[in-house]
């Protein structure tokens, strides 16, 4: 029907839109499965001019909010499971739940969608905080961290990344292994902001 095809038309409009303006990019992976599951509710507006204007000038002067939002569900999604994990900061290092799965033999894991998820989310923020560009999703952390299992299966080794380092165990959790002590400080620091009093003063 004619209504059906007017929000077609409208959400491929926003969806172009979020992507050329770099929105997206201030995303976590949550923020945008929110987003994209608004495009077929009645939440999201006709693509008229007026409606667009207001809509990113919006987005524009809440985008801080937005990035520290993405922080905050990267946060919310980490392991709190284990000792050495910390459930009120990040650490130099975090236990992660369910980083990769079993394929076709007990040699063979592979990062879960979760996984990869997590990686490219942390990737994102610490590029960003560091002042440099995001990578696209397909040569993101995730991505990288998969070829990296598909070409050592099981030898034990640790996935190096720039900002962290990644070893994944039988049991499918995974150690992230941070490199940046000033990056995860400044995680850290937007933390403490959305959640006062979670972390211990400093001494």
């Amino acid at each position: 029907c004619l209504t059906r095809m007017t929000r077609l038309l409208d959400s491929g409009i926003w969806s172009r839109l979020m992507n050329e303006t770099g929105m997206l990019t201030m995303m976590s992976h949550t923020q945008i499965s929110e987003w994209q599951d608004s495009l077929n509710t009645e939440k999201m507006p006709e693509a008229t001019l007026d409606n667009i204007l207001t809509s990113f000038k919006l987005l524009h002067q809440n985008k801080g909010q937005i990035f520290e939002q993405g922080v905050v569900d990267l946060f919310k999604k980490l392991s709190w499971d284990y000792k050495t994990n910390c459930p009120c900061k990040l650490g130099n290092k975090i236990i992660v739940n369910y980083m990769v799965g079993n394929s076709y033999s007990n040699d063979c894991y592979r990062p879960t969608d979760e996984g990869r998820n997590k990686l490219n989310d942390l990737e994102k923020m610490m590029c960003l905080l560091d002042g440099k560009n995001v990578p696209d999703h397909r040569i993101a952390a995730g991505a990288a961290f998969y070829d990296f299992t598909s070409a050592n299966q099981w030898n034990g080794e640790k996935y190096e990344h720039e900002y962290f380092s990644v070893k994944y165990y039988k049991k499918r959790s995974g150690h992230i292994i941070f490199k940046r002590p000033d990056l995860v400080e400044k995680l850290n620091d937007i933390i403490t902001r959305h959640h006062p009093g979670a972390l211990p003063s400093r001494v």
